[in-house]
Formats: C-alpha cells, sequence, structure tokens
C-alpha cells in the first residue's frame, strides 16, 4: 500500500481523515478536562492544524510497515494493512522491557 503510493494519493487519504475527524468533539472533551497546550485550550483550527501537519508527517514515513507521530493528545498513525488514522487519546500508559526490569 505505502511504498507504491504517489503524493495525490496521500493528500487524498489526509484530506479524507481530516474531513472525518470531528475536531468540535475534540475541543468540547478538551474544555471539560481543561486540557490545554502552550497558550490555553486550541482553537478547532489549531486543532486542524496540528492533525494535518501530523498526518503529513506519518505520510512521509508510508513506506514503512508502521509510523505514528503524537503530539498535544492528537495520534496520526500509519500501518500498510489499515492506512491512515487520526485519534484524539488523552490518555496513555506504556511499559518496556530492558535487561530483564519492565519500565
Amino acid at each position: 500500500m505505502g511504498g507504491s503510493m504517489t503524493e495525490e494519493q496521500k493528500e487524498k487519504m489526509i484530506d479524507k481523515v481530516i474531513h472525518d475527524f470531528n475536531f468540535e468533539k475534540v475541543r468540547a472533551l478538551m474544555l471539560v478536562m481543561n486540557w490545554e497546550w502552550a497558550n490555553g485550550v486550541p482553537t478547532e483550527q489549531k486543532l486542524w492544524d496540528k492533525a494535518r501537519q501530523l498526518c503529513e508527517k506519518v505520510m512521509e514515513h508510508s513506506d514503512r510497515e508502521c509510523w505514528w507521530a503524537a503530539a498535544g493528545g492528537l495520534l496520526a498513525y500509519f500501518d500498510q494493512k489499515n492506512g491512515l488514522r487520526l485519534a484524539f487519546v488523552p490518555e496513555i500508559a506504556s511499559a518496556r522491557i530492558k535487561e530483564d526490569k519492565t519500565y
């Protein structure tokens, strides 16, 4: 899917994801959670701009099996099986094993 995509195909994927994403709902949730970026809760336009930037960054690496980029709670993700996705992730936890210890 990714390695043979043209720039036009990548742009169409980005446009579709951005169009289908509910920025109004994300901003409303951010207001309820009092989730602020550097200058307060972002406007829908700022969320849109950041989401587009993240999607563009991810699609620069669409030749790989998977790639992601995140900022401010927004997560853009591409994988060869499912294509491009955009999500708002208000909470995340992670763990990794290094030298027989879990972090």
